[in-house]
């Protein structure tokens, strides 16, 4: 059978072109123009190739992406044995069919394919995995057979294998390893003519399947024996360009679609999966490590194996200690810290491990540490567990004593001991004191310097002062004689020395500052000075607010004012004093209203008035809080309120006050406005109001003229300057006096030039 077929090709070269996206409808005429010149794939690729290089460089050119980086510079022994191996296998036999540029090393840490590193094996050329995703179609035709077992998985004739095998000897009764499978088929060819295979195929003993040397293939859908192709993980058929699936997905949940992806040109890939295998300890098998395109041979698929996860299940043992008196973390020492103990095995983690282990050694369990048992759990999904062994301090020199656990892991490959690991449990050497300040006497109070120095114990040593510090020296200035006591312990805190230094002032007495506040009324000065005790003289005094460095101070401020004093002795030891300088001032004021004729009743508004004098200039006088006066006489009086507040502080305030006679008005009824000077204007004549307003109208009832002036009055004029004709006019006037009472009066007036 013939393995070039024309119209998948054609059909996939097309749908993935950039003329395409533009030209959808005339897909179908340029299939037909494709297929009439007999087209064969190698030529549609790099027709196409071309014609969509400018498009794709101009839409990537300005982005740069974290990408997969690959090179096969490693044979193929190296690749299995310094990049694929892993704990408990030996590998021989090394053997590679395929094309070298099909087949190398890949770093995906900072990709998004799921593995850090490893081996790459593909349908074509590894250099086309690398992305950012710039095509639908990436793939070279290596132009090579496929396999016989991955054209049994594809269930089409397969292309361009890959094949890496060798044979290996486990050392557990497992074989594990992790992989990704991603393709250039997705999505557009899933369920199609095409279907890119790979295969994990052991054999050996206990080891029966379907494939060549009754092998069985091992790469797998988790819980299912269905192999993993494009067919069976994807998300449906559907097309990177142009939308959405156009059919169901299969196991969808393994599936990573990565048509806009940045660090991988494949399409699509799987999640990283795990193919395993139960084996014999100690037994040799075979492995067929293989990729092959399925259907055609030219777009690339790849399968990505995951350095050093090709491994056999066992256990390895290591400590942490978390002190120790060496750089072996297996030391340990009396009473002062723990062991970890790591357990960590290798390969398949889906259920729990069980490991047993014997303790030997000349310390006793129980009683030179803590009990501890003789088997732990590794629970399922996880590689590590832990175990603390926590040594106890007894008191009692012993030397050096052994902990040693040994591993039970059954039958080891050729005769190699079990692994275990030996711990020492040590006594922890005395803690001495080399050395400590003395007592020191000062005449001045001062800044003293303290320290203590130890050795032996366990280095790391802690230190508390009772002043609080916990550093090795510490810095005092005591203001009186005082005693410092400081503990030293070492890290492990079973051992500890107190010492205690007194730093002595026989003669100092701290000083102090005596200073009373003044309270003051707005206007007068206080006198303000500080007094001291204790200390040593000569004293030095130095004030703010600008007052300088005097004892004693008058000041007048204008309102509350803080004044703070620093007196400063002869040992140069200073103390503050702040004295409040209170200002009170005191606020007359008064309102009054109208009673009556030449009476008014005043209103005492002012602010805590303890006093109150009023006089009137009309030569009386009050005491009252809010008097009454009636004046002598009309007219314009000055009105005094000088007030004393509860600080004794005294205000004073004086109101200009009218004294209005009793109301009183004459209107006349007629007036000759003519500019002669003589009854020019139209006015009433009286007293004893405040406010007034006039309204002046026409015999046909219209207003033709307003006042709101205390003295009313009209001059017969319009408003253009011209009077108004003679006639007899209608008044209306309003008078209100000072208590509020209202007079009305209403009349003609006879207006006669």
């Amino acid at each position: 059978m013939s393995r070039r077929k024309n119209k998948p090709l054609i059909e996939k070269f097309v749908r993935q072109t950039p003329a395409f996206v533009r030209l959808k409808k005339k897909y179908f005429i340029f299939v037909g123009l494709l297929k009439e010149n007999q087209l064969f794939k190698s030529d549609l690729q790099a027709f196409f190739r071309g014609f969509c290089a400018t498009i794709i460089l101009l839409c990537f050119s300005f982005f740069s992406f974290a990408q997969l980086s690959v090179n096969n510079t490693q044979t193929p022994t190296q690749l299995v044995q310094d990049v694929l191996l892993g704990n408990g296998i030996t590998v021989s036999n090394i053997t590679y069919t395929g094309n070298s540029i099909a087949r190398g090393f890949f770093n995906g840490s900072t990709s998004n394919i799921g593995l850090a590193s490893g081996v790459i094996l593909t349908t074509g050329d590894i250099a086309n995995a690398p992305g950012p995703n710039s095509s639908g179609s990436q793939g070279t035709d290596n132009s090579l057979n496929g396999d016989p077992d991955l054209d049994q998985v594809s269930g089409v004739f397969t292309f361009d294998a890959c094949v890496l095998e060798f044979d290996f000897v486990p050392l557990a009764d497992s074989v594990t390893f992790r992989y990704v499978f991603g393709s250039e088929e997705y999505p557009e060819f899933v369920d199609g003519s095409v279907n890119d295979a790979f295969g994990f195929f052991i054999s050996g003993p206990g080891i029966t399947g379907p494939y060549s040397n009754n092998s069985k293939n091992i790469a797998i859908i988790p819980g299912t024996t269905t192999p993993v192709t494009i067919n069976d993980v994807n998300n449906g058929t559907n097309d990177c360009a142009f939308g959405g699936p156009t059919g169901p997905c299969s196991n969808c949940a393994y599936y990573v679609n990565n048509c806009t992806g940045n660090s991988v040109q494949y399409d699509g890939f799987t999640t990283v999966l795990e193919a395993k295998a139960t084996v014999v300890p100690c037994q040799t098998y075979h492995i067929k490590l293989a990729v092959a395109d399925g259907g055609d041979g030219v777009w690339d698929s790849g399968v990505f194996l995951e350095a050093n996860s090709f491994s056999s299940g066992t256990v390895n043992i290591s400590a942490e200690a978390t002190y120790s008196s060496t750089l072996n973390d297996t030391a340990l020492i009396e009473g002062c810290g723990d062991a970890l103990i790591h357990f960590e095995r290798t390969g398949s983690t889906s259920s729990a491990q069980t490991v047993h282990f014997t303790i030997t050694g000349t310390a006793a369990n129980g009683t030179d540490y803590v009990q501890i048992p003789d088997s732990i759990v590794i629970p399922a999904g996880q590689t590590i567990a832990d175990l603390t062994l926590t040594s106890i301090s007894d008191g009692i020199p012993e030397g050096s004593e052994t902990v040693i656990i040994t591993l039970q892991l059954g039958s080891i490959c050729n005769g190699a001991p079990q692994p275990f690991i030996a711990l020492t449990i040590s006594d922890a050497p005395p803690l001495n004191l080399v050395s400590v300040s003395n007592d020191t006497t000062l005449v001045c109070p001062g800044a003293v310097t303290l320290t203590i120095e130890v050795d032996g114990g366990i280095p790391g040593y802690n230190y508390s002062w009772d002043s609080g510090q916990n550093t090795q020296s510490i810095t005092v200035s005591p203001s009186v004689t005082t005693t410092y006591s400081v503990t030293v312990s070492d890290t492990c805190g079973n051992q500890s020395i107190t010492e205690s230094i007194t730093v002595s002032l026989p003669n100092y007495v701290p000083m102090v500052i005596t200073a009373s506040d003044a309270a003051i009324c707005g206007g007068d000065s206080a006198m303000i000075t500080a007094t001291v005790t204790g200390g040593i003289p000569n004293y030095t005094y130095t004030w703010d607010n600008g007052l300088g460095d005097g004892q004693t101070f008058y000041v007048n401020p204008a309102q509350n004012t803080n004044y703070t004093v620093t007196v400063t002795d002869s040992c140069s030891i200073s103390t503050t004093q702040t004295i409040l300088v209170s200002v009170d001032t005191a606020h007359a004021d008064f309102t009054y209203e109208y009673q009556g004729a030449r009476t008014l009743r005043f209103f005492n508004t002012s602010i805590d008035a303890v006093d109150s004098q009023w006089f009137f200039q009309d030569g009386t006088a009050s005491t009252d809080f809010s008097p009454t006066h009636t004046f002598t006489d009309t007219g314009t009086y000055y009105v005094l309120l000088v007030i004393t507040n509860s600080a004794g502080c005294i205000d004073s305030v004086i109101y200009p006050v009218i004294a209005y006679p009793d109301f009183h008005v004459w209107i006349p009824s007629g007036f000759t406005p003519g500019n002669d000077r003589l009854n020019e204007y139209f006015s009433p004549v009286g007293q004893g109001w405040r406010s007034a307003e006039m309204r002046i109208y026409n015999r046909w009832g219209e207003q033709i003229y307003t006042s709101f002036d205390t003295r009313l009055y009209w001059d017969g004029k319009r408003p253009d300057g011209t009077f108004y004709p003679n006639d007899v006019y209608v008044y209306t006037m309003q008078f209100k006096t000072p208590i509020g009472e209202v007079h009305k009066k209403m009349g003609t007036i006879t207006l006669v030039r």
